[in-house]
């Protein structure tokens, strides 16, 4: 019910994430209501932060930005005034319906205890190493009937809690691999050299966002398109997967001339020399599937995924320029009723 709930960009997910940027920062969430636009994001010593005025101490606060909350900034252009705090207690408070409760069921888990709710012998036992603690604990879980009963290496109480805790655990590993192409935040990107038949282009990022032409010109670029296009190499995510040794056979996909390469430069930190590249190959498309190829140099498999991102691949520089007002005038007098 839950991953229904979050299942596109509804209601409950807007709250989910606000609700998340407050707990992340600790900020109310009338103060998250109060960021609608950028010009209370900056970048200082401690990274990305919010630099705000405080409306009821007159005062500025800063408060540093996890990768989390930029992504939610980006998500919603930096407007996050979104939903009403009501509204936002409603769909919080219909997801935690969803959740599974936890009930004590031995608080000094006694060897008897151990072997009444079957922990002697788990089903499952998972093991998570801590090298900063220099630490691992030990997971143990028993399923009987509808109940699932847990404790850990680290913990004395047994506790006991609904069997839909294990769905991820009794996946295929099929299942649980990751299916996005590339793993980058958007935001992160400070340059994109794209080919594509006779599509030669590499725009880069200046300090203020806005983007630029380098190749095969020097001129401004529309920051938007750019952004959005971006966004949509950083979204692709695989149907099926396709390991070595059939990956291996770039020619079978059309990867060995790919008809697209897109490469992004990700900012780690300031030196450029250091920034991360990423470079995803575009492999020949089924037509009649709709399906095509695709290759991160990174990995020595491949994905397989819709096609209908093709689409948003320029077909002419001037799909990535700025829109002259005239342009803008004539749009808008199209999309007025």
């Amino acid at each position: 019910p839950v991953k229904e709930l979050l299942s596109d960009e509804n209601g409950h997910r807007k709250a989910l994430n606000l609700f998340l940027f407050a707990c992340y920062t600790g900020m109310s969430i009338s103060e998250v209501h109060s960021i609608r636009d950028k010009k209370f994001i900056k970048e200082n010593g401690q990274g990305i932060v919010i630099h705000k005025r405080r409306e009821k101490t007159d005062k500025y606060y800063t408060i540093p930005l996890p990768d989390f909350c930029i992504e939610v900034l980006e998500k919603y252009q930096y407007n996050l005034n979104i939903l009403s705090s009501q509204r936002v207690n409603l769909y919080i408070k219909e997801l935690l319906k969803h959740f599974p409760t936890f009930q004590n069921v031995s608080e000094e888990k006694k060897k008897d205890d151990v072997k009444k709710y079957g922990l002697d012998r788990p089903e499952y036992e998972i093991t998570l190493g801590m090298p900063l603690a220099n630490q691992e604990v030990i997971f143990s879980l028993h399923k009987e009937e509808d109940k699932l009963y847990a404790t850990t290496s680290l913990s004395t109480k047994i506790v006991e809690t609904e069997d839909t805790l294990l769905t991820d655990l009794e996946k295929e590993a099929e299942e649980l691999r990751e299916k996005k192409v590339a793993s980058f935040y958007s935001w992160e990107a400070n340059r994109l050299h794209l080919k594509k038949g006779e599509i030669d282009w590499i725009v880069a990022k200046d300090e203020e966002d806005n983007w630029h032409f380098e190749s095969p010109l020097k001129e401004e670029a529309d920051r938007s398109k750019i952004q959005t296009f971006i966004r949509k190499i950083e979204s692709l995510e695989a149907t099926e997967f396709i390991d070595p040794p059939l990956s291996l056979n770039l020619k079978e996909y059309g990867l060995d001339n790919p008809q697209a390469e897109v490469k992004i430069w990700i900012e780690e930190n300031e030196d450029e020399e250091n920034a991360k590249e990423i470079t995803v190959l575009i492999g020949s498309e089924d037509k009649e599937s709709k399906k095509v190829v695709v290759k991160n140099a990174q990995f020595d498999y491949l994905f397989r995924m819709d096609s209908a991102f093709l689409e948003e691949f320029p077909k002419d520089i001037k799909d990535w320029k700025p829109e002259e007002e005239e342009e803008k005038e004539e749009k808008k007098e199209k999309e007025r009723p």
